[in-house]
């Protein structure tokens, strides 16, 4: 068959056959178009269609897609061939919605990265078992750790030895709870000396609600202390 893909007028395919089932989410089904009145019938035969199956796709009662099965010859489609493509459309169309969601995921994780890495603070995120997925550019240039060097649990050789059990213990307790967070201890900068820093972080959750974690600031407060 040749290819159908362009913009047609719905009103030269029986508007009122297509409207119906955009507005119900039923199944378009057309057995022989030659059945239908002669301006439409006339305008599924120039595409070579005889007969077809169109599932719509219905998202909070309003259609935003839809899946078309034809043919070029009348067809007494089967309930059987019906439901199927029915549910190869829902299908399909949840396979799309996950595909722009993955995509405007990693839009929103490149504008987050962006803006962390231009921030002269040093800005982190734990997952929800408190391991370290991501540190920005300052946290890096302070510490001296490269992203995998800083990854995981190794964030916590950073904390002042006297200051480790305590300063830890009250973080994952905020992990548990999925609350905010306030710290502060001592820090090691790169050339080893040791700063005390102010920490603050809230906890994230998925658009499930799911918990991924905390995302936190670390303010170098040393001089104002002093």
């Amino acid at each position: 068959m040749p290819s159908l893909a362009g913009t047609y007028k719905l009103a030269e395919y029986d508007d009122e056959l297509v409207e119906e089932s955009h507005r119900t989410g039923r199944p378009l089904v057309v057995r022989d178009a030659a059945d239908l009145d002669p301006e439409a019938a006339a305008s599924w035969a120039a595409l070579s269609v005889r007969s077809a199956v169109a599932a719509p796709n219905m998202r909070s009662g309003v259609c935003v897609a839809a899946l078309g099965i034809t043919s070029a010859e009348p067809r007494n489609w089967t309930d059987e061939e019906i439901a199927l493509v029915e549910e190869t459309a829902e299908r399909t169309w949840a396979h799309v919605e996950r595909v722009r969601a993955e995509h405007e995921l990693r839009q929103s994780e490149q504008r987050f990265r962006t803006v962390a890495d231009a921030v002269p603070a040093l800005i982190w995120q734990n997952d929800a078992d408190g391991r370290s997925v991501f540190v920005n550019r300052s946290f890096r240039d302070y510490t001296g750790l490269t992203d995998a060097e800083a990854s995981g649990e190794r964030w916590q050789s950073l904390v002042h030895p006297d200051e480790a059990e305590a300063y830890s213990a009250d973080y994952f307790r905020a992990v548990r709870d999925r609350t905010d967070w306030h710290g502060r201890n001592r820090m090691r900068r790169r050339d080893g000396v040791w700063c005390t820093f102010d920490h603050y972080a809230s906890p994230l959750f998925g658009v499930d609600g799911a918990y991924l974690g905390h995302v936190g600031v670390s303010v170098d407060v040393t001089d104002r202390r002093r």
